[in-house]
C-alpha cells in the first residue's frame, strides 16, 4: 500500500534523509539502454573487448609504423566514445543502486513490476515520491 505524503513526510524526517530533485526517470531510462550494451553474454562481450581494447591497440600500432588513415582516427573516436558511454553506464549503476537502501529505510519500494527490465523504475518512483515530500 502507497503511504499519504504525510506518512512519507515523517520517515522521512525521522531517518534524516537527504534526497536530491534529480530526473530520476530519465536515470534509469538511461541506465538501460546502456546496460542493453554493456551487460552481455560473455560470447556477446567479445566483439565489445575488439572494439574496447584491442583494436584500438591495432590502431595506435598502425600509426605508429606510420600508417596514418583517416579511419583509424575515426575508429579512435569511436573508442573514445565507448569508453565514456562505459564509464557513463558505471556511474549511472552505482547512483541506481545507492537508491535502494534509501527507499528501504522509508519502508518502500510501494509499488512492484514482474518484468525486470523494469524494475529500476519502482526506485525512480519511489525516489520520486520522496522528493515531492521533502522537508528542507
Amino acid at each position: 500500500m502507497i503511504p499519504t505524503n504525510k506518512q512519507i513526510k515523517k520517515k522521512i524526517k525521522k531517518n534524516k534523509i537527504h534526497i536530491e530533485k534529480k530526473p530520476y526517470f530519465s536515470l534509469v531510462r538511461d541506465f538501460l539502454e546502456l546496460n542493453e550494451r554493456f551487460s552481455k553474454d560473455y560470447f556477446e562481450l567479445i566483439p565489445l573487448f575488439l572494439e574496447m581494447i584491442l583494436y584500438p591497440l591495432y590502431v595506435l600500432y598502425q600509426l605508429i609504423i606510420g600508417d596514418y588513415s583517416p579511419f583509424h582516427i575515426l575508429t579512435l573516436f569511436k573508442t573514445y566514445e565507448l569508453w565514456i558511454d562505459y564509464f557513463k553506464f558505471l556511474e549511472l549503476q552505482a547512483e541506481l543502486n545507492s537508491w535502494i537502501p534509501i527507499v528501504k529505510k522509508i519502508g518502500g519500494p510501494w509499488i512492484s513490476t514482474n518484468d525486470s527490465k523494469y524494475h529500476w523504475y519502482v526506485y525512480a518512483d519511489a525516489m520520486e515520491r520522496m522528493v515531492s515530500q521533502k522537508i528542507d
